[in-house]
């Protein structure tokens, strides 16, 4: 699908992609395997080694994008994992900043971490993911995943701090010619990156125009909530 120039041909691909691929997860055992020949798939394992997810996109010629994934998801270890196809469906998402989403309605991205957080009842895997977006634009962002009582996944809770509310996830959008760091540092356990800014004042609020600042602030999860941190030294650390 990668060598693909058509975009009729890249979803009649991926079509056969998900069909195989959906298969090979239903198959005793893949939970464990690597599928490392698959280099143009994120593949994620959550500390817990009880979550993998798998995501992928496809690149369209007018510069958008469209995302698709896979949840394996393990509640008990001698079970086989039950499977869950990701819906991208971030189009229809007027507001994802506000919006609790399932496997139908998912804000598509492609995840590279995964942190595993817990308060007092109930534990919660923090995704990192990116977004292309556009020829304008590309995001980063931090979401939150769980499962519901009936073991069913959830994507989005009011834990992140931002501008003296909670909000369901946390989206960063910068240039698309420029990147953004955005990365969880064990050294301090806190999701730290790079604060954005507009070059120039007059461009506020047009993301197309942001970038790195060359100062840093973090999230770090305290009392169940993923708090604001500001200015944060990054001297020491390994970027």
């Amino acid at each position: 699908m990668s060598d693909a120039t058509i975009d009729k041909d890249k979803d009649l691909i991926n079509n056969d992609i998900i069909t195989n691929f959906e298969k090979a997860l239903e198959i005793p055992g893949s939970f464990n395997y690597a599928f490392d020949s698959l280099k143009h798939m994120g593949r994620i394992l959550s500390s817990d080694q009880q979550l993998r997810i798998y995501t992928w996109n496809i690149p369209y010629q007018d510069g958008t994008h469209k995302y698709y994934g896979y949840l394996q998801y393990i509640t008990d270890k001698k079970d086989q994992p039950a499977v869950f196809k990701l819906n991208d469906q971030s189009e229809k998402i007027t507001n994802p900043a506000e919006a609790v989403l399932n496997i139908r309605n998912w804000y598509g991205a492609l995840y590279y971490d995964v942190i595993t957080v817990r308060d007092r009842e109930n534990k919660y895997y923090t995704l990192l993911g990116f977004d292309f977006n556009d020829i304008f634009s590309s995001k980063k962002m931090i979401d939150i995943l769980y499962f519901n009582d009936h073991n069913e996944p959830v994507f989005g809770k009011p834990v992140f701090q931002q501008e003296g509310k909670l909000v369901t996830r946390i989206i960063f959008e910068f240039s698309a010619r420029v990147s953004m760091n955005l990365r969880y540092h064990k050294e301090k356990d806190m999701i730290i990156h790079d604060h954005l800014s507009p070059s120039r004042p007059s461009l506020t609020g047009k993301f197309q125009f942001y970038g790195p600042d060359m100062s840093y602030d973090g999230y770090k999860f305290e009392e169940g909530i993923w708090k604001v941190h500001k200015d944060i030294d990054i001297r020491n650390l390994t970027y």
